[in-house]
């Protein structure tokens, strides 16, 4: 609540005015009516911020990305909070008495920096920079081969609002070689702690990425997570929030952990038997040297849609932070899919499977209870990102991920 990011100082304000009404009220015999107004709207005004944070249809922090809404939301309580308490009353009335504007004002001016204070502060903290790439950077959207190796996907900036500019010309694949992935995340800390295990014992003693499978398991149909039924090992929901399926970034931990707990039954999880197998079932061998296909997390997910959907809020710390729960989702994202072909719109069509039109769904191998798992729902003509939870035996597809 005292933290500066979003409400700017609004609350140390709103704590100074509360104590001089305290002061008016004991000391100065102020009456008790213009005590319990400010203190009622006080409290009403908490628990608007408290249902606004719990929601799932308007996040407060997701509300606060816009500076005309900290304004209603911070400035205009403070001020009619400041305005009718008894100390504001009181140095009103002496500049009614005829009090100089220069003495008695100075306040005035403070309630009207509110959202100036405010946008600076959050502003200052959230501020990025531009990167720029040149064909031979390692970067999101290159393109990943069957040998290992990688080249340019024509990315060429990445700008601090999350836009990027690609190159004039898009590069073709190298000729000869097939491409199975395209690269969707350079952060070394964002690659799962099962990955990173897994490339050491595949002699990789330094993480380069992960990539995004150009082609959708099973052959592009669709089929179940696995079948109805309660996980007996469960403990508590690792996806519930939005911070949580932020930060949930091992696909590859979580398919080692449902095995480990639930071994007499992984070959009914459907899912995570057929992205074990994509590589025999679908003619996508994973190199030697990365970490084998696997079925991605919802955290991953997070950052394909963000550096190859386009989807910039999700690099907002805001939203990575934000505690909105339950279904989660994003407007505004209209052409997802359109913009995840793009990075594929070299490789032929034999060898790729496009996101589809108006809607695709696909599963990750994130839990949200005990019988429920993540999965995501690219909608792409009404620009909607659901970042859902679903029963087990719905049918969704599966786009495997590797780290390398």
């Amino acid at each position: 609540m005292f933290q500066t990011t979003l409400y700017g100082w609004t609350f140390y304000f709103f704590t100074a005015i509360f104590l001089s009404e305290l002061f008016f009220f004991f000391k100065k015999k102020a009456s008790l009516l213009s005590f319990i107004i400010p203190a009622l709207a006080l409290g009403l005004y908490f628990i608007l911020l408290y249902h606004m944070d719990y929601s799932v249809w308007a996040p407060l922090n997701a509300v606060l990305r816009d500076s005309a809404m900290r304004v209603y939301l911070c400035l205009v309580p403070l001020a009619w909070f400041a305005v009718f308490s008894s100390y504001s009353l009181t140095l009103l009335k002496k500049i009614e008495n005829g009090l100089s504007l220069i003495k008695c004002g100075c306040w005035l001016p403070l309630l009207f920096l509110m959202p100036l204070l405010t946008s600076c502060n959050n502003n200052k903290k959230t501020e990025k920079q531009d990167i720029i790439y040149t064909a031979d950077d390692l970067k999101i959207g290159d393109y990943f081969y069957q040998d290992g190796t990688w080249s340019d996907g024509g990315l060429r900036a990445v700008y601090s609002d999350g836009s990027y500019r690609m190159a004039e010309e898009v590069p073709l694949p190298v000729e000869g070689k097939q491409v199975i992935g395209i690269v969707f995340q350079t952060d070394t800390n964002r690659i799962g702690q099962a990955e990173k295990e897994a490339l050491r014992q595949a002699g990789v003693s330094h993480p380069h990425g992960l990539v995004m499978a150009v082609k959708n398991a099973n052959n592009d149909k669709s089929f179940c997570w696995g079948p109805w039924g309660r996980w007996q090992w469960y403990e508590n929901s690792k996806t519930f929030r939005k911070k949580d399926c932020f930060e949930d970034i091992s696909g590859l931990g979580n398919q080692k952990y449902i095995e480990q707990n639930n071994p007499e039954k992984y070959n009914q999880y459907t899912a995570l038997a057929l992205a074990r197998s994509f590589q025999s079932i679908d003619s996508m061998e994973a190199p030697a040297n990365t970490s084998g296909w696997f079925l991605p997390s919802i955290g991953q997910w997070w950052d394909i849609c963000q550096h190859l959907g386009g989807v910039a809020v999700l690099g907002k710390a805001e939203e990575q932070k934000s505690r909105a729960s339950g279904s989660l989702f994003w407007y505004g994202q209209k052409g997802i899919c359109d913009k995840l072909n793009a990075w594929m719109q070299n490789i032929t069509p034999a060898e790729k499977h496009l996101f589809k039109h108006p809607f695709d769904l696909y599963w990750t191998s994130s839990d949200y209870d005990h019988q429920r798992v993540r999965y995501v729902a690219l909608v792409n003509d009404y620009g909607y990102l659901y970042m859902e939870w679903g029963d087990k035996p719905y049918r969704h597809h599966v786009r495997c991920v590797l780290a390398f």
